[in-house]
This record gives C-alpha cells, sequence and structure tokens, in this order.
C-alpha cells in the first residue's frame, strides 16, 4: 500500500539466519511504476539497492538451529572480520563491483535504496555529492 523500501527476514533464529545473509529488500513502486519514491516525493532516473552488513566469520561454523533452545552459543558476541556493501567485500573495491557501483549520467537523479542489514553502525559517503534522506522504512520522511 506504500510505495518504498522494506527489509525482509525470517523470523526464526533470526541473529544467526540474518548474520547467514538470509535477508533482502522487498520494494514497493507506485501504480505508475518506478520513477518517484513515492506519491509526491523526489524523482529519481536511476536506483541503486544497497544492503550493508557485517559478518563474523566464526559465526558461519554454526549449525542453523544454534541458540534456538536457549543454549547460549555466543550470538551475542559480535567480532565481525568481513564488511560488505550487497554481498561486495568492502576491502574489494565495492566502488566498482557489479550490483555496488551506479552507472548514470551526469545530470541524472540516483536514488539509493540503503539497507542497514547488520548491527554495526554503518557510515555511507557520498564524495561531496548533495544527498538527502527522503524516507525511513517505506515512509516519507519531513
Amino acid at each position: 500500500m506504500h510505495a518504498g523500501t522494506y527489509f525482509y527476514h525470517c523470523h526464526t533464529n533470526t541473529v544467526l539466519h540474518a548474520e547467514m545473509g538470509m535477508y533482502g529488500a522487498l520494494i514497493v513502486d507506485l501504480p505508475q511504476g518506478p520513477g518517484r519514491a513515492f506519491e509526491g516525493g523526489p524523482a529519481y532516473d536511476v536506483e541503486a539497492i544497497w544492503a550493508v552488513d557485517e559478518i563474523d566469520s566464526s559465526w558461519h561454523t554454526l549449525n542453523w538451529t544454534a541458540g534456538t533452545c536457549g543454549g547460549d552459543v555466543g550470538l551475542n558476541d559480535l567480532n565481525p572480520d568481513y564488511f560488505v556493501i550487497t554481498g561486495v567485500d568492502g576491502a574489494q573495491s565495492a566502488l566498482t563491483a557489479p550490483g555496488v557501483a551506479v552507472d548514470m549520467d551526469r545530470g541524472q537523479r540516483l536514488l539509493v535504496r540503503y539497507i542497514c542489514a547488520g548491527y554495526m553502525p554503518q557510515r555511507i559517503r557520498f564524495g561531496g555529492l548533495t544527498a538527502s534522506v527522503v524516507a525511513s522504512d517505506g515512509r516519507p520522511l519531513p
């Protein structure tokens, strides 16, 4: 009913399953199709979907049911060794990776659908470009 960017994930053993990458973006466009962030919202020419996350590779040795019966398996101790944007390791030049890099012409307007899928604060820099946050969880901001 509301155009926007939404984050989905399973609701079974969420902490571990999200760490394993079981999440994604659900994009709801206006009935007339893409081109506006929401009804009456800013227009855009190009969109990118970025899901930022951090990965603690030691958690990837756990069974998918680890911790579901109340056992302490260390899911409260996150020590990430990878930081990713849409599955691309930030240390591996995410700026040029397909699915992360944006191909657009000068003068076009970009809508970045940004999802923080991790537990740690993330910072995205746009290198001096003008950027505005226009919505959160599919709802326009003033």
